[in-house]
C-alpha cells in the first residue's frame, strides 16, 4: 500500500499496471473507511445500550422459542417450553452419546457438554 507507483526518475514504473495498483488502493481505503465508521457506529450504540442505568425496553417474545442452550432471546424463568425436535429411542451404553445426553423426562432429553 506504500510501495511507490514511480521509479527513481519519477517515471510511472513499468513492472506494474499503475491505474489498477492505484484504483485498488483507493478501494481498498475506501473499505477501510466504511468499515471504521461502521465499528465507530456500532460502538456508540452499544455505550447507549450498556450504559449504567440505562432502561432498555424489553422485546416481545410472543411466538420465540427458547434456544436449546438457554441463551436465545426467549431465554428465562417466564419463557415459552422448550419444544423438542427429535425423539431418541436408544443410546448405546458407554458411547458418546451415552455422556452427552442426559434424561429430564422419560420422553424429552437435553444436550449437555459434548467436549
Amino acid at each position: 500500500m506504500t510501495t511507490p507507483l514511480v521509479d527513481p526518475e519519477g517515471f510511472p514504473r513499468a513492472d506494474i499496471d499503475v491505474y489498477a495498483v492505484r484504483h485498488a488502493r483507493v478501494s481498498l481505503n475506501r473499505l477501510r473507511n466504511d468499515h471504521r465508521d461502521v465499528v465507530d457506529r456500532l460502538g456508540r450504540v452499544l455505550e447507549q445500550v450498556y450504559a449504567v442505568g440505562a432502561v432498555v425496553e424489553p422485546r416481545s417474545t410472543e411466538g420465540e422459542e427458547k434456544m436449546v442452550n438457554g441463551d436465545g432471546p426467549g431465554a428465562g424463568p417466564t419463557s415459552t417450553p422448550i419444544r423438542p425436535i427429535a425423539r431418541v429411542n436408544l443410546v448405546s451404553e458407554n458411547s458418546p452419546a451415552a455422556t452427552a445426553v442426559r434424561s429430564a423426562r422419560p420422553d424429552r432429553h437435553s444436550i449437555t457438554d459434548l467436549h
